[in-house]
């Protein structure tokens, strides 16, 4: 758990940009 935490973040962070500049 410790080691997949900072994944999952790195995960959510790259997929939250990718949404924000395909919408804009």
């Amino acid at each position: 758990m410790v080691v997949m935490a900072p994944r999952t973040l790195f995960l959510l962070l790259s997929g939250a940009l990718t949404l924000t500049e395909t919408w804009a």
